[in-house]
């Protein structure tokens, strides 16, 4: 579009500059006309003068002629002042004709000056003789070489007017050409500007249609979606506010938003041009259920937002195609994808389209959080929840920059056959806290639920493995020969490096990865469980240990057993706590010889009584933690605790 409006203006440029030459021209031929005018008048009126000099000349001369023979003949001294004063007036009348004439006029005015100073000086004679009374003599004098050279003067005279009268007639003919020539050549300027003006006209308008041709196509594809060909957020914004508008003229209308359950894991596991062509097929999909009955458009990522005109029962029709639709199966290279998606729906109202987006994408947001692959409607309720999420989301992102999260440790000790003997420290769990800035802490099931909803669970856990190897390493070089134990959520496991992550840890702490156990909470490994066993294998490669946390509590966990690979089960504290039942009792009994049979170890959470210590280690359970010996310590606490509690634990 710029590059189309830089040659639109410099087209319109080029018409401003044609159009002020234009205005030149006409201005040319104006003057040209005007001065060749004043030019031709000028001359006319330089020639008039010379014609009038050259009259005064000849008439001048007969004065001079008449006034010599006449005072000749009579000797009367008026006839001398008469010739006095003519002798001024012949002189500036040649004076003036120099003057018009120019240097064409020296040549024969010279002669014609010469043989007037020789009549000059003969008609002074001629008045001396007369003086003194010889009038003969003076007459002869008149008759003989004063004739002689009044001829010569009267010849000169006449070729210096003939040449002056010459002069004048080409010099108005010059002035009569040139303005002829000067006026074609303004004329023919201006047509010339004019017909390039008008070719540029031509082009300006050509360039103004191309222009909005381009601006229509580019209008079009700022409210385009690239990828899907479906309008995007910008035109789905304004195509809310057309519904807002229409709802508040008593036409009903549902917005439904609609987030992919899954479709992370799609681009983790096939790569982006997979993903890609996923959202292709689902915006088609999409695009069928609801053509005709609405609009959708794409927000952005793996979000569709639907605009429907009617009712939310209605609605809800469109959305469970929607839902449906979205459920078959998408076919990937050699695999096939599974997707399902939450869908939030809110009905139009007085409120504005960022608020009604909102609150569909709450409904959403919601069904999501309650088991996605559902319809939810929107409800004023969900919108305090939410927004309460969030803020507990940003306080705990706060603390987390402002370093208020802290890593406990919580013993994990070995115990004999005998329940008597002293227990053992081999080891610790490294539990997370939140120091509040008023000095309490705060317990991990307060906020860890908030982080497990969002990707700060990730960044979480890369704290907790950092600080962790950190002190596994002081530990180390203290001569403490302990293993340690990190929680790795289910989002860092399948969708983050976690490979990386270690590596990076054990490399900048030096620690032996032996002594490290990630311990994976099996609900967490449901979602993809194929990308969790397949990871796993990699963290097993590294030298790292895997538990299964909270064993027992999942869906398929014989199967689960023998398809992820792992090196310790860690009972879980619900089924401690009632080992005395027969029920539970016989399960752990169960689990231990499972266990042993697949060469596994046991590690049982929650120990709180001696009973229940008793009742572990003679089933064969003699790795415990809880809070029979104590909860999880300060790091300082800690070591204080295993260096008082026995020496083994020294190399």
């Amino acid at each position: 579009m710029r590059r189309g409006a830089v040659v639109l203006d410099r087209v319109g440029a080029g018409l401003l500059i044609l159009a002020g030459l234009v205005l030149v021209a006409g201005g040319m031929l104006w003057w040209t006309a005007s001065a060749g005018i004043d030019g031709v008048e000028r001359t006319r009126r330089v020639d008039n003068r010379l014609v009038e000099a050259a009259d005064q000349i000849r008439y001048l001369d007969e004065v001079l002629t008449h006034s010599s023979a006449r005072f000749a003949l009579t000797g009367d001294p008026r006839w001398q002042t008469r010739y006095d004063r003519a002798v001024t007036q012949l002189d500036s009348a040649i004076a003036t004709s120099r003057r018009l004439g120019g240097h064409a006029a020296t040549g024969p005015l010279d002669a014609v000056a010469q043989a007037n100073q020789r009549l000059i000086v003969l008609e002074a004679r001629i008045f001396r003789l007369g003086a003194a009374g010889r009038l003969a003599e003076a007459q002869q004098t008149m008759l003989g070489e004063y004739e002689v050279q009044n001829q010569i003067y009267h010849a000169g005279l006449v070729e210096f007017v003939d040449g002056q009268e010459r002069a004048s007639a080409a010099s108005m003919s010059s002035q009569q050409h040139t303005l002829v020539i000067n006026r074609w050549i303004a004329v023919g300027l201006v047509v010339v500007l004019l017909a390039a003006v008008t070719s540029l006209g031509r082009l300006h308008r050509r360039q103004a249609a191309l222009l909005d041709a381009q601006s229509d196509q580019l209008t079009d594809a700022a409210m385009t979606d690239a990828l899907t060909g479906l309008a995007n957020r910008r035109a789905a914004v304004a195509m809310l506010d057309s519904l807002v508008r229409a709802a508040e003229r008593g036409r009903p209308g549902t917005v439904m938003f609609i987030d992919l359950d899954g479709f992370k894991a799609v681009n983790d596991t096939f790569g982006h041009a997979t993903g890609d062509d996923v959202l292709i097929e689902a915006a088609r999909r999409l695009h069928i259920v609801v053509e005709g009955e609405g609009e959708v458009a794409r927000l952005g990522g793996d979000e569709f937002l639907v605009l429907l005109d009617g009712d939310l029962e209605q609605a809800s029709h469109v959305a469970q195609a929607c839902l449906d639709a979205v459920g078959n199966p998408f076919p990937v290279r050699a695999a096939t994808v599974r997707l399902s998606a939450s869908i939030g729906l809110a009905t139009a109202g007085a409120d504005s389209a960022q608020s009604l987006l909102q609150d569909a994408d709450f409904a959403a947001a919601w069904a999501k959080e309650h088991g996605k692959s559902q319809i939810q409607h929107f409800d004023a309720s969900m919108r305090q929840l939410i927004l309460d999420r969030h803020h507990a989301e940003n306080n705990l992102r706060d603390a987390l920059a402002a370093g208020q999260l802290e890593v406990y440790y919580q013993p994990i000790l070995r115990i004999g056959n005998d329940a008597r003997q002293e227990p053992r420290v081999i080891g610790a769990e490294a539990l997370i806290r939140w120091r509040h800035p008023d000095g309490n802490l705060i317990p991990p099931d307060k906020f860890i639920p908030t982080a497990e909803a969002s990707w700060l669970i990730v960044d979480i856990g890369r704290l907790v493995l950092d600080r962790a190897c950190q002190q596994l390493a002081i530990w180390t070089g203290a001569g403490l020969d302990l293993h340690l134990s990190v929680n790795i959520s289910g989002r860092h496991l399948v969708h983050a490096d976690l490979v990386g992550d270690l590596h990076t840890v054990l490399t900048t702490h030096q620690v032996d990865p032996t002594r490290l156990t990630i311990e994976v909470t099996e609900t967490h490994l449901l979602g993809d469980l194929d990308r969790a066993s397949a990871v796993l294998t990699q963290v097993r490669a590294l030298g790292i240990r895997v538990a299964l946390d909270d064993f027992t509590t999942g869906y398929s966990t014989l199967t689960h057993l023998t398809t992820l690979p792992a090196d310790i089960i860690k009972i879980d504290r619900s089924f401690v706590a009632a080992i005395t039942h027969e029920r539970e009792h016989l399960l752990v009994e169960f689990l231990q010889r499972l266990a042993d049979l697949s060469g596994m170890q046991t590690i049982a959470e929650g120990v709180e009584t001696a009973q229940q210590l008793a009742l572990l280690a003679k089933l064969g359970c003699h790795t415990v933690q809880g809070f029979l010996f104590n909860p999880a310590l300060h790091p300082d606490q800690f070591l204080d605790y295993a260096n008082a509690s026995q020496v083994d634990v020294f190399k």
